[in-house]
């Protein structure tokens, strides 16, 4: 059988390298995890003027392929998370 790129994988590609794109952009770097992730998509680090300051940001990235999301407008937007989502994130402590 041939192999082949699923939308939701081409998708969520898309929207990594554009959360990596904007924390680039601001001077932070981004790296993202392996493919084997459950929640967290990359880490950034905090930089003030091109300086590691060792303070990471855990990141999960959610896509989409239509225009934007409900809630969302030019300068925020709101994400309903699933009771276990949140479960798992107040869990975990990055400091």
């Amino acid at each position: 059988m041939a192999k082949h790129l699923t939308p939701n994988q081409i998708i969520g590609e898309i929207g990594e390298n554009a959360v990596r794109g904007r924390f680039l952009s601001i001077g932070f770097q981004f790296d993202g995890r392996s493919r084997l992730e459950a929640g967290i998509d990359g880490i950034a680090e905090v930089m003030e003027n091109g300086q590691p300051m060792a303070r990471m940001i855990a990141v999960q990235v959610k896509s989409t392929d239509s225009s934007r999301y409900v809630s969302e407008t030019d300068e925020s937007f709101s994400y309903l998370l699933r009771p276990q989502d949140l479960d798992y994130w107040k869990a975990r402590t990055f400091q």
